[in-house]
């Protein structure tokens, strides 16, 4: 099926803000605030990412593993 969702925490940010990056699959329509809302009712509270960035597509290291290093940069 194929890499659907990241996250990263950019190297240069004090503290620990993790924001997340997913992508849509198929016709799909799903927007920050959702992914949030689910987050929320999952996750523990200082798990829950900052922000959340939809994607085309995750960006791909030349191994075809997630290139993290280019998400941190976004």
């Amino acid at each position: 099926m194929g890499d659907s969702k990241a996250v990263a925490v950019p190297d240069d940010i004090v503290g620990s803000r993790i924001k997340a990056y997913v992508v849509r699959l198929g016709d799909n329509e799903v927007s920050p605030a959702d992914i949030d809302t689910q987050c929320q009712e999952r996750l523990q509270r200082y798990m829950v990412p900052e922000s959340f960035e939809i994607l085309e597509a995750l960006p791909k290291a030349s191994s075809s593993k997630v290139d993290r290093s280019l998400l941190a940069r976004r």
